[in-house]
Order: C-alpha cells, then structure tokens, then sequence
C-alpha cells in the first residue's frame, strides 16, 4: 500500500525494512524537499547489515513484507521491471550512491610491506 499523502513522509506507518552498517549503527531515513530535510528512525520487522545482506531486504520488499529506503541505482532494477514501486518520490534525495574513483591514469601504489605484514604478499 503505497503512502497516502505525498506531502510528508508517513513511513511510521508502515513496516520498514532497515539497514545498519558493519559496526552496528542502523542506517536513519533522510528525505528533503524544497529545502526541508526529514530524517526518521523507522522500525520494522527486519534488519539487515549493509552489503550482500541489502539483497535480503530487497527480497522481503518484492514480496510486501515492507518498505525499503536504499540507494535508487541498487533499486533500479526493479522499479523498472515492475517488481517495487517507488514512494514519496519528491522527497527522495538526488545522490546516487558512494563510488570508488580515481582520475584516469593514475597507478594506485603498491601497499607498504607494513600494509602486507601477516597477508599473502601476491608481488611477482
């Protein structure tokens, strides 16, 4: 059952499908709007760790177990195929998720044999 009222964020209404990082702290909901930011601490009936784990929450959405906060490009996928239906689309923040970059050209260096103390050393 999607939101009823586009204008606010009633997400404390719903079950919610949430995330925490590796160290244990759960991942809040941010929404922003012309200028105004919301920021809420679901609860719901399922968490999972951020990672391979996110795939968990997917599942559980798709099957209507709740609603789910996750980056859009992870959703994408299946928002296109039908599968999810976006929610409160004019809050949503326009970040398309972390990603590692370097500039083009750049050799990353060797990591030190400090780094490689108690690891495969994998140099030919």
């Amino acid at each position: 059952m999607p939101c009823s009222n586009e204008n606010e964020p009633e997400v404390l209404l719903y079950a919610c499908l949430r995330l925490r990082f590796a160290g244990g702290a759960l991942v809040a909901w941010e929404f922003e709007r012309d200028g105004e930011t919301v920021e809420v601490e679901p609860t719901g009936p399922l968490v999972a760790t951020l990672g391979n784990a996110a795939d968990v929450l997917v599942a559980a959405a798709i099957a209507g177990k709740g609603i789910l906060y996750l980056f859009e490009d992870w959703l994408q996928p299946h928002l296109e195929s039908g599968e999810l239906e976006p929610l409160l689309e004019r809050w949503w923040l326009r970040f398309s998720g972390p990603f590692s970059t370097t500039r083009a050209a750049v050799t990353c260096p060797r990591p030190s044999p400090e780094m490689n103390a108690g690891r495969l050393d994998t140099r030919t």
